[in-house]
């Protein structure tokens, strides 16, 4: 199933403008999809990609740091407590 707006608790507007900003920044482009024009093709540019890939780099640096700092019973306990609330918390 692809990701929806509404999944992620956004709007399709704010989804669309996000978008919009991207596009803009030359971080994403925007076509007509090939297997119907009713739908747009969304992909991010080479610039888009580093942007995303040092993200990612910073977020493992940041769990790396996280996960040697804290008790791994503590971090066992965090995680499920915020499953509980993802589950209580869904549709």
């Amino acid at each position: 199933m692809a990701p929806r707006a509404d999944r992620v608790g956004l709007t399709k507007g704010s989804v669309s403008r996000q978008i919009d900003h991207a596009v803009a920044a030359g971080l994403m482009t925007v076509r007509v999809a090939s297997h119907t024009r009713r739908e747009n093709a969304v992909a991010l540019t080479e610039a888009g990609t580093a942007l995303v890939r040092r993200g990612d780099a910073l977020t493992q640096t940041s769990r790396a740091a996280l996960q040697d700092a804290a008790d791994p019973e503590d971090l066992t306990a965090a995680i499920r407590v915020l499953r509980g609330l993802l589950k209580t918390l869904e549709p």
